[in-house]
């Protein structure tokens, strides 16, 4: 048993990743990839279901509206709602293992890849932002950074949509890799990796936030995730400027 887990992980991994990936998160997809390939599931169907258990976690957190006001019943929805987002990570792990695996990789699967990313993104911010409005700061401040967040997110992640569309990449006009390229290999490749590399432990939130909630800083991570993503957009609206209006 052990010897075909081993093997459907070193067929389904990437060459290069990141070490909560190498070491915590395909680890432990490899069981559900050699279980969703028995019963044929697709890869596309599995991203589908990595959505939902997002979609769970958003509930947990914004559940605490209607619940008990008290420390425990609150840091117990904080902590589902952790253990859930880890799950969605996971398959999102397994559907791209799977499709590698069964060589069922697609331009579809991985538009479909992108959007779920998305919408994870939009659920994480607007529920941890009410979850610190209901736990943490009474006044508009919580509510004003779920806002804001999810319009530079929203922002950030329609930029990254652009600049990897089949037309821009055509043309080469942005040098920016296309989805699915290793993001380990592209902050590698660039003279400011020592900048993107802790960036990217904030982004990539399955790493980040057990951290933010053992300190219990959920306000400090919605402020970060939100104010990364807005420094991204912003940047990444001057390399189009600046593409557009150069000589």
């Amino acid at each position: 048993m052990w010897q075909s887990l081993r093997k459907v992980y070193m067929d389904s991994r990437k060459p290069m990743d990141s070490v909560f990936n190498l070491w915590i998160a395909r680890p432990l997809a490899t069981p559900l990839v050699l279980f969703f390939e028995k019963i044929g599931f697709s890869p596309n169907q599995v991203t589908i279901l990595g959505l939902w258990w997002m979609l769970l976690a958003g509930m947990s957190w914004v559940s605490v509206l209607w619940t008990p006001s008290t420390a425990g019943v609150q840091s117990i929805h904080l902590w589902v709602g952790l253990i859930l987002v880890e799950l969605a990570y996971v398959f999102d792990c397994v559907d791209g293992q799977l499709a590698r695996r069964t060589n069922r990789t697609s331009r579809l699967g991985g538009e479909l890849d992108f959007l779920i990313d998305e919408l994870k993104a939009y659920v994480l911010v607007a529920s941890l932002s009410t979850y610190w409005w209901k736990t943490g700061d009474a006044s508009v401040v919580p509510l004003y950074w779920g806002v804001g967040g999810l319009v530079v997110v929203a922002s950030a992640l329609t930029m990254t949509r652009f600049v990897r569309s089949d037309v821009v990449q055509a043309e080469g006009a942005m040098g920016i890799a296309q989805h699915g390229d290793s993001a380990v290999a592209r902050h590698q490749r660039s003279a400011f990796w020592w900048v993107l590399m802790p960036a990217r432990l904030v982004t990539q939130y399955p790493q980040s936030l057990p951290i933010f909630f053992l300190f219990n800083a959920v306000d400090l991570f919605v402020m970060l995730y939100s104010g990364l993503h807005g420094i991204y957009a912003v940047g990444r609206l001057g390399q189009v400027t600046w593409r557009f209006f150069r000589r």
